[in-house]
């Protein structure tokens, strides 16, 4: 199960994050085999639609919006240590803005999303966060 959440504000960042908790964990209480995944766009927070990102070319722009999502992930790790249902087992950020790309003269959308597990490496929650990340970036990159 995925619950996701657009955020509009740096200040509800822990609200809403608590309220995908609490609807994962009322829906996963009637699913006892099930997971849970927090899915967040975080694309307001960085942009509000007025500006467009400017980088060199596409690879940039990749590293660059990845940047962004690890520093709001720092930024709200905080909020992140206060999820402490075991089912709930990973966090998805993404963020998509309008971009030009200098080297290309292109005006495109950049889209990057970032997976960070809850869940100890090597466990079967993780191999599953594997398989699904391996699964969205197939579908994103054709």
């Amino acid at each position: 199960m995925i619950e996701c959440k657009r955020l509009l504000s740096e200040k509800r960042f822990e609200e809403q994050l608590s309220k995908a908790s609490e609807q994962l964990g009322d829906f996963l209480d009637n699913e006892p085999d099930a997971k849970g995944l927090i899915a967040m766009d975080v694309t307001k927070l960085k942009n509000r639609g007025e500006g467009i990102y400017v980088v060199a070319n596409s690879m940039a722009a990749k590293i660059g919006l990845g940047n962004l999502l690890e520093t709001t992930l720092r930024e709200h790790w905080n909020s992140l240590k206060k999820v402490n249902d075991k089912r709930i087992i990973g966090l998805l950020l993404h963020i998509h803005t309008p971009a030009f790309l200098r080297e290309e003269s292109l005006l495109t959308a950049a889209k990057q999303s970032a997976l960070w597990p809850f869940c100890p490496q090597g466990s079967p929650e993780y191999k599953a966060l594997e398989v699904f990340a391996s699964k969205v970036t197939e579908r994103v990159d054709r």
